[in-house]
């Protein structure tokens, strides 16, 4: 699944706001669920909450 990565702090850090990822796994966080999601063009992977995510 592709997903579009919202403005949030570990977006800004890895300058990936409102860049493209694909879901490479998700687990239970507490209190939301988490992605593991590599962005587009990429080779690195960065985990986000789902409220940080929005579907193209």
């Amino acid at each position: 699944m592709t997903v579009r990565i919202l403005e949030s702090p570990p977006a800004r850090e890895h300058n990936v706001v409102d860049a493209l990822a694909e879901v490479h796994g998700a687990g239970p966080g507490t209190p939301r669920w988490r992605y593991t999601l590599m962005p587009i063009g990429e080779d690195w992977t960065i985990e986000l909450s789902e409220s940080e995510l929005v579907t193209p």
